[in-house]
């Protein structure tokens, strides 16, 4: 090996000074900053051969007096090498005079040029020296190389001093890596004065310190990088408002492996994949090591273990467990695990409706039957046209048929088809119910004009209660033309009807008849009026009305008297106002009077000349016929009369 001379060429220029004046307000005093700063060069010469270099250069800063005073340099050895040449080694070293250690980096370069750098801090107020050396061998062909020492120095003046200098906490998280990254989480403790933090890294244990952040104010920091398997080194600075400076480093070993979360979800404790039937449930498990926080998808589960039912499934569906661990702040470690269950097709919907326990049944006419029905793989079920409900029902009652009915059952299934079934409840013909003892009564003709009330009995083979009735009234006896047709009524224990007043006419001749309904809507035949009650009475049922209208004594044609309060033995004065039709003759009257204490008078006068011998309250009747009633018939009205006693005459007699 050769050894070269070192040749000083000189300065490139030897200072460079400019001053920049700025106010910080700190613990109220104002501090005032100068940065200066210069460059000195030196090189070796290309032998061609394997060559060590040396060289030395002094740097002597002089703070001014009563200023707390720190320095930093940079050393940078560059250069370039020829194609195809290959640095085996450079280092630097700076020995400060204050006593700090040397700062030393080497790498490994390849290629075209090359660039070391390291940088020095004093690490106390005092004044101090930097001495500055250098060397390393080249092997290949190579150009000049060239060293740079560049310095800068910065005073502050009437600053306190500063007895505790900030201090970083030297324990750091231990590193990991997987999946190509490497994580760092990196925390520290300030037991200083520290107002942010400096981090350095570098990798190997001769590698070149870079800047991963120069203004860090929290205490943790969270690094990242793409050198997984590879030891990392860490220098953390603490710096204070006054650039009092403290500094902690800690290796790291890059080989260790992160410990990943590992997630495990089962089905029904199977890793699956899995097949149940259509609609049905399965119970999902799901446990975790080395995690943190997991979370179940599509459902929203969480927790780092659980069990959870599936509920009915209709579908296919995969559960994934996502859990985090070693939870980093910007890079946590994540793994899943899943699980399928695959959902089976829906099996074709079945079932039946029945009619006691029969696909199809008989009953007679107005009883009931019994409806059953069943279905499988169904979600519901209604029968028609009762509106039962469920998937299964019965036996429930159809109550009194008197038609033929068809159920229903109708059924939406599962796999969202329908599905329906049915069942004829056949009725026999049915047993229809019987009219009896149909009558005719004629209405008192002294009060109303031409009517008729029709009576009957109703009976049923099977008991079923009246449901309507229909009575016609005819003047033919073949009804193709009834005057009075009450047409269907609806009543079940009506047994009777009145009708015709105003329709029906006198000395006219009719006959009446009636049909009535079972409950279940079946009619009996038409039954005559066999039976008649009246003056007015033909054979068979029939009646003929009176030839004209009987004599009215009732309402404005009621008999009056007068005087209107009458005395006892004084005379009364009756006057008839009975009305008679035109056509009446053979008119006759008889009056009777009747005290209440007993025993009575009469008068066949049309207009009586009555006295009454006693106080009290008379009935007095009149009652009057001519030629249209029925021998021995009277239309009659009877009214009180309250007689009262005479008034007493005063009759004044002379005194004897």
């Amino acid at each position: 090996m050769n050894n070269l001379k070192i040749e000083k060429k000189g300065f490139g220029f030897l200072l460079l000074f400019f001053f920049a004046v700025f106010f910080v307000m700190s613990n109220g005093v104002n501090a005032e900053e100068i940065t200066i700063g210069g460059e000195y060069e030196t090189s070796c010469i290309n032998t061609g051969e394997i060559t060590t270099c040396e060289g030395l250069e002094r740097i002597e800063v002089l703070p001014p007096e009563n200023a707390y005073y720190y320095a930093d340099a940079s050393y940078v050895l560059s250069g370039s090498l020829n194609p195809g040449g290959v640095v085996v080694g450079i280092s630097v070293c700076v020995n400060l005079s204050d006593g700090s250690e040397c700062e030393a980096t080497s790498d490994f370069f390849g290629g075209m040029s090359f660039n070391i750098s390291v940088d020095t801090f004093l690490t106390t107020g005092n004044p101090g020296t930097a001495d500055v050396s250098w060397s390393g061998y080249l092997e290949g062909t190579w150009s000049d190389v060239y060293i740079y020492a560049n310095w800068a120095g910065r005073y502050e003046s009437e600053g306190p001093p500063v007895s505790n200098p900030p201090s970083p906490f030297s324990g750091f998280s231990n590193g990991c890596y997987g999946g190509g990254e490497a994580i760092f989480d990196i925390s520290w403790e300030n037991n200083g004065d520290a107002d942010r933090y400096e981090l350095w890294a570098h990798l190997w244990s001769t590698g070149a310190w870079f800047l991963v952040d120069d203004n860090l104010t929290g205490n943790f920091y969270s690094y990242y990088s793409g050198r997984p398997g590879t030891d990392h080194y860490f220098k953390l600075i603490a710096v204070n408002d006054y650039g009092v400076y403290d500094t902690d480093e800690i290796p790291i070993n890059g080989n260790y492996m992160c410990a990943f979360p590992s997630p495990d979800i089962k089905a029904d404790f199977s890793d699956g994949p899995i097949t149940i039937p259509y609609g049905s449930s399965v119970n999902i498990t799901w446990d975790s090591i080395d995690a943190d926080t997991c979370d179940i998808s599509p459902t929203g589960w969480t927790g780092i273990s659980g069990s959870e039912p599936s509920g009915n499934l209709l579908s296919s569906i995969t559960y994934t467990q996502i859990c985090q661990g070693w939870t980093s702040t910007s890079f946590p470690l994540e793994e899943s695990d899943s699980v399928t269950v695959n959902v089976s097709l829906p099996l074709p919907p079945a079932g039946w409706v029945r009619c006691n326990d029969a696909d199809a049944c008989t009953i007679p006419f107005g009883n009931s039957g019994d409806i059953t029905w069943f279905s499988e793989n169904t979600d519901s079920c209604s029968v028609s046209p009762i509106g039962w409900t469920g998937t299964s029902g019965g036996p429930n009652s159809t109550g009194p048929l008197f038609s033929d009915t068809t159920y229903t059952l109708d059924c939406d299934a599962v796999d969202g088809s329908n599905y329906q079934d049915t069942v004829v409840v056949t009725v026999q013909p049915p047993l229809e119910p019987t009219t009896s003892n149909v009558s005719v009564t004629e209405p008192d003709y002294c009060i109303t004009g031409p009517s008729i009330t029709v009576g009957w009995d109703y009976s049923d083979p099977l008991g079923i209660p009246q449901g309507s009735y229909q009575v016609q009234i005819d003047d033919q006896g073949g009804f193709s033309s009834p005057e009075v047709d009450s047409g269907k009524i609806t009543c079940e224990n009506c047994r009777s009807y009145s009708g015709g007043l105003g329709v029906l006419e006198f000395n006219v001749t009719y006959n009446a008849r009636v049909k009535v309904w079972n409950s279940g809507d079946v009619p009996s035949g038409w039954k005559k009026a066999s039976v008649c009650y009246g003056y007015g009475c033909q054979p068979n049922g029939s009646w003929k009305t009176p030839s004209h209208a009987y004599p009215n004594v009732n309402g404005s044609y009621q008999f009056t008297w007068s005087p209107p309060n009458p005395a006892i033995r004084s005379p009364v004065q009756f006057t008839d106002n009975a009305l008679f039709d035109p056509a009446s003759n053979n008119k006759q009257w008889l009056w009777t009077f009747v005290p209440a204490g007993g025993g009575s008078g009469s008068s066949t006068d049309q207009n009586p000349i009555y006295t009454f011998n006693s106080d009290g309250i008379y009935q007095v009747t009149e009652s009057v016929r001519d030629n249209v009633l029925f021998p021995g018939r009277y239309c009659s009205l009877t009214r009180a009369v309250n007689l009262q006693k005479s008034i007493p005459v005063w009759k004044e007699i002379a005194p004897r």
